[in-house]
């Protein structure tokens, strides 16, 4: 049995019915969808995802980004992506990067020329898939975790900063050039998300022309500062809205809005239907699942 069938296989036993899954080896999640899927905005952090089966795609601003089995996703800064499974059954494994031990291997790995995508999708090689099987056979063998799961996390991500996709990973941990200019203006707008963006200052404080800053954050991120301060407002709102059943005014001027009316508009626009219905289509949705 190849590396993908068994991993097909594993995935499947660990699995028994849709959702996502938190593993005993840290940072590691399995995901299952056992139906075409619906539009879901989302918040990704940097990780490596591995299509098992099925298909997912994912829009990141104006790109669109698909990956299936035996392909890897990398995700090298944190971006508001809306996923749709479109193949099903879907299953993938999916582990969250490090900063810090990123930082501790990326100086033993060669640099390599790469895409300036912070988010980018290909075929996984042999031998991240193989180090991929073996974590997953490790979730059947808990108490091996403590000794071996260390080992194979390092693998994986020696696989990934190693492969054609690591390079991204490589450049802003490692502070090289203008990759890490636009990863620490990201930082700086996530944090301060709710605040008015004066775009022109946040180039300054990463030390970088108007210009050349519109540029190149769009190359990386595929959307302009202001699309992605926006995207990240809406989604915190739909949190909020499921998660504390507060009033859409409430909700808005949280998260930086000074019109309720704006931020109804954008936000039907970004999630197709108005705050208060989709909040109580989203809690509908969960109380079937």
């Amino acid at each position: 049995m190849n590396a993908l069938l068994e991993l097909r296989a594993v995935t499947r036993r660990l699995t028994e019915h849709r959702g996502t899954f938190a593993t005993a080896l840290p940072g590691v999640i399995l995901i299952r969808g056992d139906a075409p899927s619906a539009p879901t905005p989302v918040l990704y952090a940097p990780r490596v995802c591995i299509g098992i089966e099925g298909l997912k795609e994912l829009a990141v601003g104006e790109r669109l980004v698909t990956y299936g089995p035996g392909e890897e996703l990398v995700a090298s800064l944190t971006l508001p992506v809306t996923g749709r499974i479109t193949v099903a059954p879907y299953t993938a494994f999916t582990m969250e990067l490090d900063p810090v031990e990123i930082a501790e291997m990326a100086l033993s790995v060669p640099p390599r020329e790469s895409s300036d995508a912070g988010f980018i999708s290909g075929p996984a090689c042999p031998q991240l898939l193989d180090a991929v099987l073996r974590a997953v056979r490790m979730l059947e063998n808990p108490e091996e975790i403590p000794t071996l799961g260390p080992l194979v996390r390092k693998e994986i991500l020696f696989r990934v900063l190693n492969g054609p996709h690591g390079s991204m990973l490589r450049r802003i941990i490692l502070k090289e050039g203008y990759v890490a200019q636009i990863a620490r203006a990201v930082t700086w707008i996530r944090e301060h998300y709710t605040e008015r963006l004066h775009v022109d200052a946040v180039a300054r404080r990463v030390g970088m022309s108007p210009t050349s800053f519109h540029r190149h954050f769009k190359a990386v991120t595929a959307m302009s500062p202001l699309q992605y301060q926006k995207q990240l407002r809406l989604q915190e709102a739909r949190h909020l809205l499921l998660a504390e059943a507060i009033d859409v005014g409430t909700a808005s001027s949280r998260v930086g809005y000074e019109s309720p009316t704006q931020f109804t508009r954008e936000f039907a626009r970004a999630f197709g239907a108005p705050p208060r219905r989709d909040a109580e289509r989203m809690r509908a949705s969960m109380t079937a699942a």
